[in-house]
């Protein structure tokens, strides 16, 4: 896997056509920003200059508000996912034609890529304006959005709510205490809802700052439509639910000691008595077995001598001379 500017691995020696000359079952990702050619392929990729480029910021924020960025870099992530599964792609394929591949992934087109649904309708309805900032509230679905609610303490709660079907807001309305509004005739149907937003919200809007999001959260549970409390990342971690499928590790780190990440959110039935690395990992069926499996993330060059030897079979000695001449770096934890 490589991400350096276009033409370095091919300067190095390192290019994809020489390597596979050699090594003709080599699997070899490259990801950069705007992709191995076209007018931009020399250009460097960041994560925020592509989500601007490329449409995510402009369907991002308030609607009355400038564009905004994500919270976190969703193009980079987007990015190296789309990657990790062109690499099992790939790998797949060789498996039953033993021939390896190159698997290119850029930012400019995952994030293309990743405006889906907005991206296919715009593609389809060129007449159309261009798709419009909704903050949090949906284009097509009314009410569909976060709500303010009564304050209980110095940070400002909300509720996330939604009624994708007429029924779901007559219960909506129900549970608010305004039964009537699911009769009114602006807002019989979602699409009389979506041609009447700027009168409906309000009244919801309204209602909403009496009770505290949680006093709404339990009021709400269980009355036939979607909902649940916009929390910070501290309350997400700490969610019941959050608690129950452990998504909180500790992990012993060499340099630093304990330290405590998200662990990885796939599960699978059976992973039990792989050796990675001479370590054993856990089953990942069983949650408190895969939090002791747990491994911490590796330090610059903790595993390239394991690589070198146990898969390129480099004998110790000439990695020994490899790191003494510079040209790998590995870390040695004693």
């Amino acid at each position: 896997v490589e991400n350096f500017k276009r033409g370095t691995m091919e300067k190095l020696g390192l290019g994809y056509d020489e390597l596979a000359k050699q090594n003709p079952g080599i699997v070899y990702c490259s990801i950069s920003g705007f992709g191995p050619d076209g007018p931009l392929a020399q250009q460097p990729g960041y994560d925020v200059i592509c989500s601007g480029m490329y449409g995510l910021m402009s369907i991002t924020g308030d609607e009355d508000g400038p564009p905004a960025k994500v919270g976190v870099a969703s193009t980079d992530i987007l990015t190296g996912t789309l990657a990790q599964s062109g690499i099992l792609s790939a790998l797949y394929a060789r498996e039953r034609t033993g021939v390896g591949q190159k698997v290119d992934v850029s930012l400019m087109e995952s994030q293309l890529a990743g405006l889906v649904n907005i991206a296919s309708s715009s593609l389809n309805s060129t007449d159309s304006p261009p798709p419009k900032r909704w903050g949090t509230a949906h284009e097509s679905i009314v009410p569909y959005q976060a709500f303010q609610c009564k304050q209980n303490g110095p940070e400002i709660q909300y509720i996330m709510v939604g009624a994708g079907n007429d029924v779901q807001f007559h219960n909506l309305s129900s549970v608010l205490g305004i039964p009537d509004l699911s009769q009114d005739q602006r807002y019989l149907t979602n699409e009389m809802r979506v041609k009447h937003r700027k009168s409906l919200l309000p009244l919801l809007e309204k209602v909403f700052l009496t009770k505290t999001r949680d006093e709404w959260s339990k009021l709400l549970e269980g009355k036939g439509f979607p909902l649940g409390p916009l929390r910070n990342v501290q309350e997400a971690f700490q969610c019941e639910q959050a608690q129950h499928r452990q998504m909180v590790q500790e992990i012993e780190h060499p340099t630093v000691g304990k330290i405590r990440l998200p662990r990885t959110p796939i599960s699978f039935s059976s992973l039990g008595g792989t050796t990675v690395f001479g370590e054993k990992i856990a089953s990942y069926g069983n949650l408190e077995s895969m939090k002791k499996g747990a491994i911490p993330p590796p330090m610059l060059g903790e595993h390239t001598a394991e690589i070198l030897e146990e898969i390129l079979k480099i004998d110790p000695h000439s990695i020994q001379g490899l790191e003494k001449d510079g040209v790998i770096q590995c870390w040695y934890n004693r």
